[in-house]
């Protein structure tokens, strides 16, 4: 499944752990706060519990993550502006072979 991860988090340190899982779990940071890229079904489910746990981490914040599950049709269908984006390259469609 295709996913892309927007968040506006206010707090530094819950801000820097959640960047360093999404690109451990093998997510893209396309923007400062938007990462894409595939997950598979187990690190969906462990994902979803990362994010929880981060959030209760502060009470009463105005944190938010949003998680949208997205069609590879609708990947293609992308409106890009401004700095070039190889969406191959983000989904792990492009593999190199160095000899």
């Amino acid at each position: 499944m295709i996913i892309i991860v927007l968040y506006d988090i206010s707090n530094d340190k819950i801000r820097l752990k959640l960047s360093k899982y999404l690109l451990r779990i093998g997510l893209y940071r396309i923007q400062k706060s938007v990462f894409i890229g595939e997950i598979q079904a187990p690190k969906r489910k462990h994902l979803e519990q990362h994010i929880t746990r981060l959030l209760a981490e502060e009470e009463e914040s105005e944190n938010s993550i949003v998680v949208v599950p997205v069609s590879e049709g609708n990947i293609n269908a992308l409106w890009r502006f401004g700095r070039e984006m190889n969406m191959d390259l983000y989904l792990d469609r492009i593999q190199t072979l160095i000899l």
